[in-house]
Formats: C-alpha cells, sequence, structure tokens
C-alpha cells in the first residue's frame, strides 16, 4: 500500500510534457509546479544549434527536479539536458534517451521560500539548456529500434 502511495504522489507532483522549444520539441519531465517550459527556454536555442541539428530530426530531452537534503535540509535543483533523434514510432527508430548530456546544480539553503526554489529550478533549467547549445558535438546516431542500439 505504501508504494502505491508513494507512486501516486511521485505522479501528481510530476509534471511531463513536450512543447515547442523554438524550432524543436521539447519533451521534458520534472517537479514543481507547470511551467511554460517553451517561454523559458526558447530564447536559449541557437540558429547555429538549429543549422546542426535540423529539427525536423531532433528533439531536446529535459530532466529536472528538487529535492530537500535532509542531512541539512537545504534543498538541491538540479537539471539534465540533452539531444535526442525524435521518435519514428512506424519506422521503429529514436529515443528519448539522450547520447551526451549537461547537468547543472544549485542550492538554496534550508528555509527557501518556494518562490526562491522555484527561480533556482528555472536558473538550473536554462543552464542546462544553455551548456547544450554551447557544445556542437556531432549529431546523434538514430538507433536502429526505440531504445536499442543498431
Amino acid at each position: 500500500m505504501k508504494a502505491k502511495l508513494s507512486l501516486l504522489l511521485a505522479l501528481v507532483f510530476t509534471t511531463f510534457g513536450v512543447r515547442a522549444a523554438g524550432d524543436f520539441t521539447l519533451t521534458y519531465f520534472g517537479d514543481g509546479k507547470p511551467v511554460d517550459m517553451s517561454a523559458l527556454v526558447s530564447d536559449l536555442i541557437t540558429p547555429e544549434y538549429v543549422k546542426r541539428f535540423p529539427a525536423k530530426r531532433y528533439e531536446i530531452v529535459l530532466i529536472y527536479h528538487c529535492t530537500p537534503v535532509t542531512a541539512r535540509g537545504d534543498i538541491v535543483c538540479t537539471a539534465t539536458s540533452g539531444l535526442s533523434p525524435k521518435i519514428d514510432a512506424a519506422g521503429r527508430t529514436g529515443t528519448l534517451v539522450p547520447p551526451v548530456l549537461f547537468n547543472t546544480a544549485a542550492i538554496q539553503p534550508k528555509g527557501a521560500s518556494a518562490r526562491d526554489v522555484d527561480e533556482t529550478r528555472n536558473k538550473v533549467i536554462r543552464q542546462s539548456v544553455s551548456a547544450l547549445m554551447s557544445d556542437l558535438p556531432a549529431a546523434p546516431k538514430r538507433s536502429g529500434a526505440i531504445g536499442g542500439a543498431r
């Protein structure tokens, strides 16, 4: 029963969605109040990145979370972003697991307000996407099957 209750609470406090961010599809998973993710990061999408990684073939995946550190009571916010080939169910290609991830983190002290935590969450999300935009690696390979390698 406790496991089912924990799962239910995790789902209630989890945000997930698919939105447009500039030319890209943005798939995101995280906690906190729903945020207009495209408005938060669209200004960070660079023309060079879109040129290198056509938005028709790739999407940005973003995972973020804020959690208390029980030993001190501080709150740690993290964000991880990456670029993945778009999922094509008919062709059975693509994945939501980016081959290269960009992680950022920040801490709010014990007793921080909900607004401070929200601002920190938004800050690490933007920093992670900025790091993604600053790196122009070779294009991620399309996998042979959803979730698998060719």
